[in-house]
């Protein structure tokens, strides 16, 4: 199963998006053949949805592509792009790799400035894996300016040097190989370049570069510096002298997050840019959340509690992935912040993971490099006004439901109502003149939607309907074939697994195996089948239940239990006739299917909720609650409504997922295989948060969380648990 979890922010405000509910979802192959497609509903800015992984998928690259219809008003906007590779069973995982080397190099303001001291950054583009190749700088004359130039993981490079624009330069690259080739300079040359020195922790530098001969002819003139951040223009006169060639800002002056900084010449045309990340200390776009373990006394299951840093009072909602300590499987092209905080301003993926919420030297200096060559090139003024007359695509809410009620008597009926009997979703809308009526709801495929008339008295009437639930979003598409060509990337997934390695890598096609109660509970509630036994007693709600005990509290009295405090919490416990060593009446553990120990939510839930009712013989260990798939409707209503089948609607999300492997000993389950996955995982500053995680004989464990609270604050960490050693903190 691949999981997804999409989040929406507004770009000004920067709170979670309520502006779009629907999200478009597909997954392609590297022809742009698309295998699934999915709509996702949007709910305060937060998606959630998953995609099987079946036996559809052959061995290779798959692309999954998300958008909404919004973004297809702007040509130049990517959709999210994440590339995912299908291993396979083949017995003989080839390398992937491009066997062409690429130098790409870009001078730091666009052009090249003779006479002065240049930064130029480099990107090199190949698999060098492990062994990065040897790069120097020459000039034409022989002449080693730099014997060594220094590459991060992703190709991305540095250097700086006195240009001469009588002479020529390349680079000279030496691969793992001992092979030599060499990539020369572009040089085209201008007369003033724009630098940014961005290792200042409360202040940065920008500097003109100018050859002596430029300075002395422009010395006096005006020029102006702007910084520009979406609709935050920060703007500095800037006279050229000698003695005044670089200027200091305060980074509290500018926006945090990514910059771009422009020269305007004495005429107003801008003459040379560049990117920057201010990386200023008052930002709270990005906060730490602490995720602290322990391991169980059986050593079979991990616990996971989560809680917020420092005084925030906000809440916060994650999705947390849980794999083997030494998994190669987790490689997102789109992290969390870094989509949020770079991406828009980049070409390219960013496969480096940035730690944003603990800014350091080196992680500055390797996104500047990026900004500097990913970012580069001219600002367009014109694509910031966005002009409302092209807008042709709207943003969208919910599925459309329209209708018509054909015996309506509009003087005494003249609203319907629609409710939806597994979301519980509800409308209630006037009829217009002609009958009709038109809403949006959120409408979820396999689902079913009822619709009654109702009169001014508040009776309900089935009526004669016409009725169209809207199935044109599937019409809704892209050029994936444009975007694939963008993004297609070499994937190299090193340490080949064997074939007896792979035929391990399996999953059971029977249901997560919980509890034995929880288990026993989910087959009765499937099939309608009575569950009396020496260990287990149940009994199925129906309607003469649900019109004589009003609420599961009064039920669980009739049944024999107890209600009343616990003496150590002071919170509403079920209990049972049985007493303990002490005399004091046993405490039962109540569950809800989908929450947990659920006393808080179950005990004052109305009876016409539940479906079922489980608990141990003995009355004196548990009670399981079933909760009905659809809404109770009283027998007096129930031939009073229309049902409609929703065949294309929102996919329903799992919002948890245990894999359930087979074998989770073997080296590739250790490489590839997921433990646990839980795609929304709530807490606040009053309440934290645990999860159960089963180990299943893992030396350690990778914990994955990315997120975002109420107010924007966006999360992105991943946590090493190395379970050999003490593992509770």
């Amino acid at each position: 199963m691949c999981g997804l979890r999409p989040i929406f922010k507004i770009k000004k405000t920067l709170l979670p998006s309520d502006i779009t509910e629907n999200l478009h979802v597909g997954i392609y192959d590297d022809f742009g053949k698309e295998m699934y497609r999915k709509l996702l509903r949007v709910n305060n800015g937060i998606a959630y949805g998953d995609f099987e992984i079946d036996n559809a998928f052959e061995k290779g690259s798959y692309h999954i592509i998300a958008w909404t219809n919004y973004l297809r008003n702007f040509e130049k906007l990517e959709p999210f792009q994440q590339q995912i590779e299908i291993l396979g069973n083949a017995t003989d995982n080839e390398l992937k790799v491009t066997t062409k080397t690429e130098l790409n190099v870009y001078p730091e303001s666009g052009t090249l400035i003779s006479g002065a001291f240049n930064y130029i950054g480099i990107h090199l583009k190949n698999n060098f894996g492990d062994h990065k190749p040897i790069i120097k700088l020459l000039n034409d004359n022989g002449e080693v300016l730099v014997s060594s130039i220094s590459i991060s993981n992703e190709g991305f490079g540095k250097v700086g040097f006195f240009i001469n624009e009588k002479q020529s330069y390349f680079f000279e690259i030496q691969d793992s190989k001992g092979n030599l080739f060499t990539v020369p300079f572009d040089e085209s040359f201008g007369k003033i370049g724009l630098s940014i020195d961005n290792s200042g922790k409360k202040q940065f530098l920008a500097k003109l570069l100018l050859s002596h001969e430029t300075l002395f002819e422009n010395s006096n003139e005006n020029y102006s510096l702007a910084i520009v951040q979406e609709d935050t223009v920060f703007i500095r006169d800037w006279i050229v002298k000698k003695n005044q060639l670089a200027v200091s800002i305060n980074r509290e002056s500018i926006p945090y997050g990514v910059n771009k900084a422009i020269l305007f010449d004495e005429l107003q045309k801008p003459i040379a840019y560049r990117m920057f990340f201010n990386h200023s200390d008052k930002s709270n776009r990005v906060a730490k959340i602490n995720v602290r373990h322990r391991l169980n006394t059986s050593r079979d299951s991990l616990g996971l509690t989560f809680s917020t840093v420092g005084p925030q009072a906000l809440e916060y909602n994650m999705s947390v992935s849980v794999l083997p300590l030494g998994t190669k499987a987790y490689n997102p092209q789109n992290f969390l912040t870094s989509s949020f905080l770079v991406k828009p301003y980049v070409n390219g993926q960013l496969t480096y993971k940035y730690e944003f919420s603990d800014f350091n030297g080196f992680q500055n200096y390797d996104l500047d490099i990026k900004l500097m060559i990913e970012g580069w090139g001219k600002y367009n003024w014109e694509e910031s006004l966005i002009n409302n007359d092209t807008i042709q695509f709207e943003s969208e809410k919910g599925i459309s439901v329209k209708g018509r009620i054909l015996d309506a008597d509009l003087t005494e009926e003249n609203q319907v109502l629609l409710i939806t009997d597994v979301s519980k979703a509800i409308n209630y809308e006037q009829l217009r003149s002609d009958k009709t009526f038109e809403t949006h709801m959120a409408l979820y495929e396999d689902d079913s939607l009822a619709v009654t008339l109702i009169g001014n008295n508040g009776v309900l009437r089935k009526s004669n309907l016409e009725i169209n639930i809207d199935s044109t979003w599937k019409e809704n598409k892209i050029d994936i074939l444009k975007y694939l060509d963008k993004s297609k990337q070499t994937v190299n997934f090193l340490n080949a697994y064997s074939e007896d390695d792979a035929l391990s890598f399996k999953r059971k096609d029977s249901f997560i195996a919980l509890d034995e109660a929880a288990v026993k509970a989910h087959k009765w509630k499937d099939n309608g089948l009575k569950i009396n036994s020496a260990e287990f007693e149940g009994v199925k709600i129906g309607d003469y239940e649900v019109k004589r005990y009003p609420s599961v509290s009064s039920y669980l009295r009739k049944l024999g239990f107890l209600i009343g405090n616990d003496m150590s919490t002071g919170k509403m416990v079920v209990k049972s006739k049985s007493v303990d060593m002490f005399g004091s009446p046993i405490v039962v553990l109540l569950f809800v299917d989908g929450f947990g120990r659920g006393e808080d939510i179950a005990l004052n839930m109305p009876l016409s909720r539940v479906q079922n009712i489980l608990h141990d013989s003995g009355k004196k260990i548990f009670i399981t609650i079933m909760l009905r798939d659809d809404a109770y409707v009283p027998p007096e209503n129930r031939n009073k409504y229309i049902r409609h089948f929703i065949r294309n609607g929102y996919a329903k999300p799992n919002e948890y997922f245990n894999p359930g492997y087979e074998d989770c000993e073997s080296v590739v389950f250790k490489k590839y295989g997921a433990l646990y996955w839980e795609s929304s995982v709530v807490f606040s500053k009053k309440e934290s948060t645990i999860i159960k995680v089963p180990i299943k004989n893992q030396e350690g464990v990778k914990v994955f969380v990315e997120g975002v609270s109420e107010d924007g604050t966006l999360i992105s960490m991943e946590k090493e648990i190395n379970l050999k050693l003490k593992v509770d903190n």
